[in-house]
């Protein structure tokens, strides 16, 4: 079975378009919505199309939307895609790259900022004093780890449920931003490779639903700490934990 988790924070006409999308072409693909904002758009909970609505009125965020609606995957060999609704809905390519996924890989597609019509890269940490610690604390975690890796696109990916399994949940705790690198160095520790599939293209409307709720600042801010919650958790060095609480004292707002 193939399993598509959408999740919805401020932007129920971005829903609408895929589950239309999805009924125009008469796929087979099981939508699991997430609700991230279900006092705003009530209606959801009743719209056609999907096979298992979930509500998160508390909003925990991106990683605990999709630990929510992996929990629904209930068939054994399912594949399952998570599917940002800025991106700009296109079954036929969904189908094509989740036909394409294998045991033990998290494949997606090349995405394309729709403002500049490139592809997208994993964005920086934020400020300058927030790339300058970054570099000094890779420099410091090198010994133990390997930095250098591919990290899946957050806008749209596609396992296995036996994959996700293996890798376990999703860190939830960040509430936004980094989720994707986090997740992708541990599929690297448990041999778990993450692909991009160049020739399987998707437009990504960038930061469109945080942009009607989360400013610039905040978005840096959340980026940032995220960033040194992972080094922390990668180090038992008593000196990179002190840069971290230096850090987090001087640079967090």
């Amino acid at each position: 079975m193939q399993f598509l988790i959408l999740i919805n924070y401020n932007t129920p006409e971005l829903i609408e378009l895929w589950l239309q999308a999805i009924r125009d072409s008469s796929s087979v693909i099981n939508v699991i919505l997430v609700n991230n904002s279900p006092e705003k758009d009530k209606f959801l909970k009743n719209i056609d199309g999907v096979y298992h609505y979930i509500e998160d009125a508390d909003n925990g965020g991106y990683a605990a939307a999709v630990n929510s609606g992996f929990r629904v995957v209930d068939e054994g060999n399912a594949v399952f895609a998570v599917v940002n609704p800025d991106i700009t809905p296109n079954v036929i390519s969904l189908q094509e790259l989740m036909a394409l996924v294998t045991d033990d890989e998290i494949i997606s597609p090349q995405v394309i900022n729709s403002y500049t019509g490139e592809a997208e890269l994993a964005p920086m940490f934020g400020s300058f004093y927030s790339e300058m610690i970054n570099k000094i604390l890779r420099r410091r975690l090198g010994y133990c780890l390997s930095l250098n890796y591919q990290s899946f696109s957050g806008a749209c990916w596609v396992c296995k449920k036996s994959t996700f399994e293996k890798i376990g949940l999703m860190y939830s705790r960040g509430f936004l931003y980094g989720e994707e690198r986090e997740y992708s160095y541990r599929a690297k520790l448990l041999g778990v490779s993450v692909k991009i599939v160049p020739g399987i293209r998707f437009v990504h409307k960038t930061s469109y639903s945080v942009a009607k709720s989360i400013t610039k600042a905040v978005k840096e801010n959340l980026r940032f700490k995220n960033m040194l919650d992972f080094y922390e958790r990668q180090t038992l060095s008593t000196s990179t934990k002190l840069i971290i609480k230096i850090s987090r004292f001087l640079f967090l707002k």
